[in-house]
Parts: structure tokens; C-alpha cells; sequence
């Protein structure tokens, strides 16, 4: 097999590229047959030793140009490399859980029913209606309660509130501006 990959070599050559649509692809795809044989693969009885030779070549071209399809180019790697690292830093953790001590002192200071509104509303993420079923009372009376919790909580952590548009959930929710959400203080903690 090897004497007849040696002799026909420039016509494999030239049918490989016509093929494949590169010259140098068929040269290595030639280069990567003559390795294999060289390599003392057993090659049982073959009728046309060209035509295996040609087959041969052709499915190892294939397999690199799958390989290669599968590699990243140095652009995407250069694009993954510039990917900012989002993950607080030791300094804004310890804020954040600061801030959530802080938080959980205020939320201990309301009474039962305003801290289990507040952790439905902003934790379990539950719709006003929902609450209000779980507490026997109006939706206007957990709206109430809802905004003087969350007026206290302001007042204590020195924030203060913004009205924002109402949620899916159906209640008009607020936030604190001056520093950082709350809900951002607890994704950071770790």
C-alpha cells in the first residue's frame, strides 16, 4: 500500500484537491494516509489499492475538518478572555452581608404579620392576593402594611423609597435607591 500511495501520489493529489476544493488540505490528508500505513496498520486483501488509497485520504480529511469545526478560533477565545468577571469581590461581600444584618435587625423590629408580608412579597415573591388569602384580610389592608414596613425599614437604613410600576404579581412594589437594592445585597453575600 505504502509503494502505491509513493507512485501515485501527485494524481491522488490532484483528484483529493479537486474534491476536498484545497491543495493543501489534500497534502495533508495524504500526509495523514502515509502515517497510518506507516504506522503499521493492517490492511487486509484490497482490490483497488488506489481507490482505498483515495478513501482513505478523503475520510481522514473529513475527520479534521470535523475536529477542526469543533476548535475555537483565537477571536472567540480572545472574546471568552475578555468576559468581565461579575463576581462580587471580598470587599463588596462583606458590604452586602452587612447590609443584610442590618436588614434583619430592622425585619425583627416589625411586628409578625408586616415581616411575613414583607419576606411573601419580596423572598416567596407571591402575588398581594395571595397574602391577603393567607392573612384573612383586604388586599388594601396588605398594601397598607406592605408600605409601612417598608417605610420603617427605609427610615431605619436610612433609605429612602421610589415608586416603581406595578409587578406581574399585581402590587405596586418600592425600592431604595441611594445605595444598592436589597435583593442585590443578598445575591452577594455567598
Amino acid at each position: 500500500m505504502l509503494s502505491a500511495l509513493i507512485e501515485g501520489y501527485d494524481e491522488l493529489k490532484r483528484r483529493l484537491a479537486r474534491r476536498l476544493g484545497s491543495t493543501e488540505l489534500a497534502g495533508e490528508a495524504l500526509q495523514d494516509t502515509f502515517l497510518r500505513l506507516e504506522c503499521g496498520n493492517e490492511v487486509g486483501a484490497v482490490q483497488s489499492p488506489r481507490a482505498y488509497l483515495f478513501r482513505t485520504a478523503l475520510n481522514l480529511a473529513t475527520n479534521r475538518r470535523v475536529a477542526e469545526s469543533r476548535r475555537l478560533t483565537t477571536s472567540e477565545i480572545d472574546a471568552l478572555m475578555e468576559i468581565p468577571d461579575e463576581s462580587p469581590d471580598p470587599a463588596r461581600i462583606a458590604e452586602s452581608r452587612s447590609e443584610v444584618a442590618a436588614l434583619s435587625r430592622v425585619l425583627l423590629r416589625l411586628s409578625a404579620r408586616q415581616r411575613d408580608i414583607v419576606l411573601a412579597t419580596f423572598v416567596d415573591e407571591l402575588p398581594v392576593q395571595e397574602i391577603a388569602r393567607r392573612h384573612r384580610v383586604s388586599v388594601r389592608r396588605i398594601q397598607l402594611e406592605l408600605r409601612e414596613a417598608l417605610l420603617h425599614c427605609a427610615n431605619q437604613l436610612h433609605r429612602s423609597l421610589e415608586r416603581r410600576a406595578p409587578s406581574r404579581s399585581g402590587h405596586a412594589l418600592l425600592s431604595c435607591p441611594p445605595m444598592r437594592p436589597w435583593s442585590a445585597a443578598l445575591e452577594d453575600t455567598g
